[in-house]
């Protein structure tokens, strides 16, 4: 019997790791809400809620070994994504339709792509390719 873990995110080692997982529900839930006027309120609850269902969801004894950070880190990173999607909207809307069309096209697995190619950009970014 496989030994359950105790922590799902270790803070800070796994803080690029959380950070992908917040921008990755940021972009999709703007891709499901399409271009919108939220107030930052409004979006940073959206971001407490996605705390919580990582704790609900977490297969581990604890989501993190440091909840406050934690919520920082999904809070910051989800806020600043969401804001950026609903920038590119407004200046091109197609690029909401767009991402809808590939949504439609890839069904389930389009979660799985876009997370892939969030982890490509972050660690491009980073240089870590």
């Amino acid at each position: 019997m496989k030994k359950q873990k105790k922590y799902e995110y270790v803070l800070p080692e796994d803080i690029t790791r959380l950070s992908i997982d917040a921008i990755v529900y940021a972009g999709l839930d703007a891709i499901h809400d399409g271009p919108t006027l939220m107030s930052r309120e409004v979006v940073e609850e959206k971001a407490r809620r996605i705390c919580e269902q990582f704790k609900t969801a977490t297969k581990a004894q604890y989501v993190s070994n440091d909840f406050d950070a934690f919520k920082q880190i999904v809070l910051g990173n989800y806020v600043i994504m969401y804001f950026e999607k609903q920038k590119i909207y407004k200046n091109d809307i197609t690029a909401h339709q767009k991402e809808v069309e590939l949504a439609k096209k890839y069904g389930d697995q389009f979660k799985v792509y876009y997370c892939m190619f969030v982890e490509k950009t972050t660690f491009d970014v980073q240089g870590k390719v």
